[in-house]
């Protein structure tokens, strides 16, 4: 990781000091000020990416934005000295601390879906300093660019892209996300359980602590770079934003953080579409409330349509400025796909729904079943009051809206053997989920909190008890973080759980990838390296990737990567010779036969070439040259 990568962490922080979101921090809501500032961020960027204006400069106006937060901060007085035990503060030294003892950490990107888009999108990015070119290798054109714009953003302030550095806006992201549990957690205790200051930030680090040991939200260190967590941080956010405005009071500021969270959310994943009615409808309760009764009037409904208004805005931005878009980004056409009706590769919709109902139950019935209990039993605690109906009501709406744009989704992109596997649907299903348990643990600690403050007239004093139970929990459950976050890194640095040949063929990938560069350092549009595999596998999706540009003024594609299949039989290969002439690399990872056999003008140049352990290379060092024929290594 390089030193920009702190600023991933300091300039969200920076802009939470602004005015605007000094509501936030004077009501105890510095979590969901830090996510305002990291909303910001990726809204600035994005705006500038549809203006065509230069993202790097985008970047560094953020900078700024957050050099003028800082001092605003400091002319406005100290933070009180206890705000330095706040976990916004205490986690991310914490993962400071855990990443600089493990020593230099190399993000190594293994997960299919990252190299083709989110790591990959986010690479052309930082080269182009483009939001999008014609170009750029995006597999999945249409997707909206949040997080590829967050991955890449201290990219945009270094010049160069760095998949470590691209991790470290996961963690951050999750940081602040921690952070609003923690201050809403605190705030739950303070009203309902009537507590002192000092005895509910106690048990609110024992809650938050306890519900990282769950993985409640992931792990403290998110292991992978896929868009499931960001989305889902945003997602929650939105939500719990609303639950502030309730516990809090402070409708207004509340209510506009949970619409900037949730428009964020769409600019990180258009399936948030399936979440807005939820949202939407919660949104309206906490409105017609906000005055201590249920009332809609004017003021009320334009309220609303100003939520709706600052959520439409984006969604119509991106319609109008993105690249016409594949199936799996263009939501109307899956609602049109669900409308006709019509079978789903030969099942009928009615047999193929039920299959992915009883797919997505079966998954919610076993995965982490004990949170998700215990979260329903928080909920129905509160049945038998107006805000437990409501919620109940949003929650139902949103599964089934959920499973509603599953289904359409799924019908109208997915291949026959991804429905006949019916793939992807327990990964998509954990959002709801975990927004499920997220809100349900919420309500089981209003519920414990009002329960001692039945039984006890004040908490104005912590006993020596307590106080040492509390500590010594936080000692044992902070330990257990840091060898969680130990292990992570570890998993991170090895990837002990990917099988070793996929390991061994994605890095002889990234090194076909740099000799071919080395080689051949200039030249007209991208170099051509062709695999000839016995079959095809992982190595020509990992070349694409490593071959994509890294630093700013590189082209989008620096090297494309195909892959052919042969076969030992003489009569049987695919191989398209008229498409060899221009490879600039050949790669053999499997016997020579048949590769000889389909190219006879390889015979000479792998005559006197040894066999690596993971085949041969050969490179023309110019163009229309011979080929250049050198071993192949796996490590």
């Amino acid at each position: 990781m390089t030193v920009f990568a702190l600023l991933s962490f300091l300039v969200p922080l920076g802009i939470a000091f602004l005015p605007p979101f000094a509501p936030l921090l004077r009501g105890g809501m510095t979590g969901l000020a830090y996510l305002c500032g990291w909303a910001v961020v990726v809204a600035v960027l994005f705006i500038a990416g549809i203006l065509d204006v230069p993202l790097h400069f985008a970047a560094w106006l953020t900078v700024a934005a957050a050099v003028a937060g800082i001092a605003v901060r400091l002319v406005s007085g100290p933070r009180p000295p206890g705000w330095l035990l706040h976990p916004l503060p205490v986690l991310f030294g914490l993962s400071v601390m855990l990443i600089l003892t493990s020593g230099p950490v190399i993000y190594e990107i293994y997960a299919w879906d990252s190299w083709t888009n989110w790591a990959g999108w986010a690479r052309q990015m930082v080269a182009t300093d483009a939001l999008y070119r014609p170009e750029m290798s995006l597999p999945t054109v249409g997707y909206t660019p949040g997080w590829p714009l967050a991955m890449a953003f201290t990219g945009f302030l270094s010049g160069a892209f760095a998949a470590a550095d691209a991790w470290s806006a996961a963690i951050a992201i999750h940081l602040g996300l921690l952070a609003m549990l923690f201050d809403l957690i605190r705030a739950i205790l303070r009203k309902l359980g009537r507590f002192d200051d000092r005895t509910a930030d106690l048990f609110a680090w024992c809650i938050l602590l306890a519900a990282l040991a769950a993985e409640l939200t992931w792990t403290l260190l998110p292991k992978l770079l896929l868009v499931e967590e960001p989305q889902f941080y945003f997602l929650a956010a939105g939500i719990l934003a609303l639950g502030f405005g309730f516990v809090s009071g402070l409708i207004g500021p509340a209510l506009a953080a949970a619409t900037l969270m949730m428009t964020t959310a769409y600019l990180f994943k258009t399936s948030f579409v399936a979440y807005a009615p939820a949202f939407l409808l919660g949104a309206a309760y906490l409105i017609c409330t906000a005055d201590g009764r249920f009332s809609i009037g004017r003021q009320e409904i334009a309220r609303l349509s100003a939520v709706i208004a600052a959520l439409v805005v984006p969604i119509a931005f991106w319609q109008l400025s993105a690249p016409p878009a594949l199936c799996h980004a263009d939501t109307g056409g899956m609602v049109a796909r669900l409308l006709t009706g019509a079978p789903v590769h030969g099942v009928p919709l009615d047999r193929f729904a039920a299959d992915v109902l009883k797919r997505m139950a079966g998954f919610a019935a076993g995965w982490k079943l004990p949170l998700t209990l215990a979260s329903l039993f928080g909920i129905a605690l509160f049945v038998h009051r107006r805000i437990g109906v409501v919620v109940l009501v949003v929650l139902t709406v949103m599964w089934g809206a959920f499973y509603v744009g599953l289904v359409g989704g799924m019908a109208a992109c997915f291949s026959a053997d991804e429905i006949d596997a019916l793939a992807s649907v327990q990964r998509y299903s954990r959002v709801p989920l975990r927004l499920t348990q997220t809100v349900g643990i919420i309500f089981l600690v209003a519920a414990a909190a009002a329960f001692v403050a039945a039984r006890a007239s004040a908490h104005g004093a912590t006993n020596r008890t307590t106080f040492g139970a509390a500590i010594a929990l936080i000692a044992v459950l902070a330990a257990y973080q840091a060898h969680v976050g130990g292990d992570v890194i570890r998993h991170v640095a090895e990837r002990e759980n990917i099988d070793s040949d996929f390991r061994n063929r994605v890095q002889s990938a990234k090194r076909d990838v740099a000799l071919l560069a080395a080689a051949r350092p200039s030249g007209d549009g991208p170099l051509r390296i062709m695999y000839l595999t016995v079959p095809p596998w992982v190595e020509w999706v990992a070349a694409n990737y490593h071959g994509l540009g890294a630093r700013r003024g590189d082209p989008a594609r620096r090297i494309v990567a195909q892959a052919v299949q042969i076969t030992p039989s003489r009569d049987e290969t695919t191989l398209p010779l008229q498409s060899l002439k221009g490879l600039d690399a050949l790669v053999l990872t499997g016997p020579p036969g048949p590769a000889v056999r389909a190219l006879p003008e390889i015979a000479a140049a792998i005559a006197d070439c040894p066999e690596g352990d993971a085949g041969r290379l050969l490179i023309r060092p110019a163009p229309g040259a011979a080929f250049a024929c050198r071993p192949r290594f796996a490590q």
